[in-house]
């Protein structure tokens, strides 16, 4: 797996050669400002990887702007057909609430997985209640040092 990453994971070749190797990688949000350039870039990754091959998304918590542009787009783009897999959230630790409301709507759009990136053991502790209150949804804890 090839955790997100600005600037290394924004760039639609690395993104596509890491897919096409048959590996796991999480696009970063952190270079896309506006739902124009994701999608594009969203385009751009699907025109160079195999058919069926899905994609995670990589968005910033702590950057409210960005985030609150890229987690709907995530699910109504997966809504639309295409191959979105996972969303990651990154950045920061939602409260327990924002946490579920979150993951209902990615279970809602379809979406198979969600990941978080804890910096400290209170972090990863949150997740851990994100996952003990969330045992019906796949739940990845990706530790931040």
């Amino acid at each position: 797996m090839v955790a997100g990453m600005t600037p290394t994971t924004v760039k639609a070749g690395f993104v596509s050669a890491v897919l096409s190797a048959g590996y796991h990688v999480e696009l970063a949000g952190g270079g896309h400002y506006n739902a124009a350039a994701l999608r594009a870039k969203v385009a751009e990754i699907q025109a160079n990887i195999p058919a069926g091959v899905g994609l995670t998304l990589n968005a910033l918590y702590i950057n409210p702007r960005q985030f609150t542009f890229q987690l709907p787009l995530w699910q109504e783009m997966r809504r639309e057909g295409l191959p979105i897999e996972g969303f990651c959230v990154a950045a920061g630790i939602p409260s327990l609430e924002k946490a579920n409301e979150i993951i209902e709507g990615l279970k809602a759009s379809g979406i198979r997985h969600v990941s978080f990136k804890p910096g400290s053991v209170d972090g990863i502790r949150q997740v851990v209640s994100i996952a003990a209150a969330n045992p019906d949804f796949p739940i990845i804890l990706q530790w931040t040092g």
